[in-house]
């Protein structure tokens, strides 16, 4: 049985923190692609892989969550995962973690009422 259809009201504030997230995302991948072709960098290490395949999950996540997929807020949390753990491991700042925490916990307040929109 079809749910019905509701109108499911994004509001300004969430709009424009899904469009941020989505920008910082394809910001993000350029800056890893244009580190990773320095003369000074390995070839091609290990994290910028990582690092690409988590940019790429969380920008596929703030699209999902853009049309209120439940499984675009999981790939998100998964993509500020592994951006946090890479951090940590690279830099060993604790900083990385409020860097890459922040957005997400933002993103949770600016959702805490509207999670019965999610399919």
């Amino acid at each position: 049985m079809k749910k019905s259809k509701q109108y499911r009201e994004r509001g300004l504030w969430l709009s424009i923190w899904l469009i941020l997230i989505m920008l910082h995302s394809i910001v993000a991948a350029v800056i890893i692609y244009i580190t990773a072709k320095q003369p000074e960098a390995e070839t091609f290490p290990w994290y910028i892989s990582v690092l690409v395949l988590s940019v790429i999950a969380k920008l596929i996540g703030a699209i999902a969550i853009w049309n209120w997929r439940k499984w675009g807020l999981y790939v998100y949390a998964a993509g500020v995962f592994v951006s946090i753990v890479v951090g940590l491991m690279l830099t060993g700042l604790l900083s990385f973690v409020f860097v890459y925490f922040l957005p997400l916990a933002i993103l949770g307040w600016l959702l805490r009422e509207k999670y019965e929109y999610f399919q």
